[in-house]
């Protein structure tokens, strides 16, 4: 059964589907390679910020498609990131999360705010029971937030990176709920 996901929220944020009239803010953030090195998906025109978000399913919990969630802070307007959730294997209740904020908003607890509320909206309201994350080892904040979040090492993902090859292989962290 697929549904549309509510909104989120959290004590600072509200965590809602992401729409066309976000593409602008999501091009402004995610073009910035130099504060994105890890990204798989760094845009580099705001047409492809648009096509990014048509080709996000219309329904939450659809096996094998991505959906992502706009994130912005409660009362203030504006993107302040991203979350994509994965949705792999329906039947064992298996997601891959990726999250993604503007430089000027990391370091505030916003994405382990935002990924304990999701993971718990995951767990509790969606029956999923194993979340996995794939990081670019050179990523060691995003490795660190996600070993806080009680995440551990399954694997060394070994495959070509299919945008950037130079990409050396991903860390699988996982965590069941």
């Amino acid at each position: 059964m697929t549904l549309k996901l509510p909104h989120i929220y959290t004590d600072r944020l509200r965590l809602r589907p992401i729409e066309m009239e976000d593409a602008n803010q999501l091009f402004q953030y995610r073009s910035q390679r130099a504060h994105h090195p890890y990204q798989g998906w760094i845009p580099e025109r705001p047409e492809e910020a648009i096509q990014y978000i048509k080709k996000i399913p219309a329904q939450f919990d659809q096996e094998d498609s991505w959906f992502q969630l706009a994130m912005e802070r409660k009362g203030q307007a504006g993107l302040i990131g991203d979350l994509g959730i994965h949705f792999i294997d329906n039947k064992v209740g298996h997601c891959e999360l990726g999250i993604s904020l503007a430089m000027k908003f990391r370091g505030k607890g916003y994405a382990i705010e935002v990924l304990t509320a999701v993971m718990d909206h995951l767990g509790r309201d969606f029956q999923k029971k194993l979340i996995t994350v794939a990081i670019d080892p050179r990523n060691q904040p995003s490795l660190k937030l996600f070993e806080r979040l009680g995440f551990v090492k399954n694997a060394d993902f070994d495959h070509v990176h299919p945008i950037h090859p130079e990409f050396p292989n991903d860390i699988i962290l996982g965590r069941t709920l």
